[in-house]
């Protein structure tokens, strides 16, 4: 793949038509080859809305009023879609993509914000379960690593089972977190 710029916007809700279309052009003149969107509240109908102009597909895990995420795929972005699955709870989406012979998972999340080691689990489970030759995992945690380096406040932070636990499926899949780069 030569050059793919990939995305990510926690957009809290995306319903109203002027707030989608700014945040699309937005993507549009990032000339995002792919794109994360987690608390979308976007329901079947409303998800469709996102395939748009630039958007050539949109996979997502529909809503009704909380969590909603989607990938983005750009109609300038080569790609084979493989295979796409979704959790029923909006917390998931992943879509399985072949460029140039090569196979990518890509995952977004919208993580619980509360302690949920049961998602961390999940995450590691899909994982496993995936074979291809490169992984993009992202999305918002609703968790930090380091909450040192991560938050302006350490006073309120109780999660660091999760930090510990998310810190640990990096290292068990080889993972690498772009903000440490």
């Amino acid at each position: 793949m030569s050059s793919c710029k990939i995305a990510s916007l926690n957009v809290q809700g995306i319903n109203h038509p002027i707030k989608r279309k700014k945040i699309l052009l937005y993507f549009k003149k990032l000339k995002a080859s792919v794109v994360f969107l987690q608390e979308t509240h976007l329901n079947d109908a409303e998800s469709l809305k996102l395939s748009r102009d630039w958007v050539k597909q949109c996979i997502y895990a529909p809503v009704n009023k909380k969590c909603g995420v989607a990938i983005l795929l750009s109609k300038a972005l080569k790609y084979d879609l493989l295979s796409t699955y979704s959790d029923p709870n909006g917390r998931w989406v992943l879509a399985v993509i072949k460029i140039d012979g090569s196979t990518y998972t890509l995952i977004n999340i919208y993580g619980p914000n509360k302690d949920d080691l049961q998602f961390i689990n999940l995450l590691h489970e899909i994982l496993l379960l995936t074979s291809s030759d490169f992984i993009c995992l992202g999305g918002d945690f609703n968790n930090v690593l380091d909450p040192i380096l991560d938050r302006h406040s350490q006073s309120s932070y109780k999660s660091h089972k999760i930090s510990c636990a998310l810190t640990q499926l990096i290292t068990q899949h080889s993972l690498t977190d772009i903000w440490r780069l």
